[in-house]
């Protein structure tokens, strides 16, 4: 498993905008400034956390954006006790895009965003806003006889919880 932080401010991937372009003669959608430089920032502090080879298979990846707490009193003492939760924008689904998209980027974590079968997403309140970001490989079956050893385990374990032993 691979663990670090992006130490950002936390921001959600904003809509592309349709931009007409002279020469093509029609719009072209374009990743605003901002979440493209987002993006960057939060790549680059990523890829020095990047294993040495890119995972290969399914993934597991969990996400904690850590925002700063409300200025006021007890909002404030009760956002960092975890009694106030955030309920504001950006929405986790922006957040996750923004992360996935920028460690994609990478190129050095997986070939491709498609590879994370699941994800979990939180947002929280901290006294330092980042990202925490968790990548951790998931064990998948390769070959004919790792399908057939798995199906007898699979197949044991059911019969033992089941029947209270193997059959």
């Amino acid at each position: 498993m691979i663990a670090f932080t992006v130490h950002l401010d936390p921001h959600g991937k904003l809509a592309p905008k349709p931009v007409f372009v002279p020469g093509l003669g029609r719009a072209k959608n374009v990743t605003p400034t901002k979440s493209r430089e987002y993006m960057q920032n939060f790549a680059a502090q990523a890829v020095r956390h990047a294993p040495t080879v890119p995972f290969l298979g399914p993934l597991r990846v969990r996400l904690t954006f850590t925002f700063a707490p409300p200025a006021d009193g007890w909002k404030r003492a009760a956002a960092l006790a975890g009694a106030l939760l955030r309920t504001q924008k950006p929405d986790v689904d922006n957040l996750q895009k923004a992360a996935l998209d920028a460690i994609t980027k990478t190129g050095a974590f997986w070939r491709d965003d498609s590879q994370v079968n699941e994800i979990h997403v939180q947002r929280c309140y901290g006294e330092r806003p980042g990202i925490l970001v968790e990548i951790e490989p998931l064990p998948q079956v390769e070959s004919a006889a790792a399908w057939k050893d798995w199906l007898n385990t699979k197949r044991a374990v059911r019969s033992a919880a089941i029947c209270g032993g193997p059959s």
